[in-house]
């Protein structure tokens, strides 16, 4: 088998990332996600430096270095991480693509926390509905979510409604 620096030359080279070479590098090459941020260069690098990607690639990049910028996220002195750091700095540096643009962006939103306080719709609250299941000798009471409730007709032939 060969390196992972040998196959981003070799995709480089080609000028394309197809659909198996982003399998091939989820099941070959980075079956745990990106382990360093050499590696997380190198696939920013290839990003920026082929002209044909498969749709599959910027999904599978944004998620491996998100979830790689995660996982090394042990805050330093000054409050956020030197991976994270170092990401920004390869991000900066390289030439703008879908793919750095969207995880600059995800980078950005999980440091910088919103000045406004999170507005959480109210939730929903469950509907009693009353069931009669034949092994019970009275009904029952059932919780179902609101968004679950669908019109009488729907239930009528399925369920023996209590009366």
């Amino acid at each position: 088998m060969h390196t992972l620096q040998e196959f981003v030359t070799n995709a480089a080279a080609r000028g394309q990332i197809t659909f198996g070479d982003v399998r091939r590098f989820q099941r070959d090459y980075l079956p745990g996600g990106i382990a360093t941020c050499d590696q997380a260069e190198m696939l920013i690098r290839l990003d920026t430096a082929v002209r044909r990607a498969d749709r599959a690639w910027t999904p599978w990049l944004v998620a491996a270095i998100l979830d790689f910028a995660a996982r090394n996220d042990q805050p330093a002195a000054a409050g956020t991480s030197d991976a994270r750091e170092r990401l920004r700095a390869m991000l900066a540096a390289a030439r703008s693509s879908k793919a750095a643009r969207m995880i600059r962006r995800e980078l950005n939103r999980q440091v910088e926390p919103s000045l406004e306080p999170a507005r959480h719709a109210p939730a929903q609250q469950a509907i009693p509905f009353p069931v009669k299941t034949s092994n019970a000798p009275l009904p029952t009471m059932v919780d179902v979510p609101a968004r679950a409730v669908l019109p009488l007709a729907f239930w009528s032939d399925r369920l023996e409604i209590a009366a």
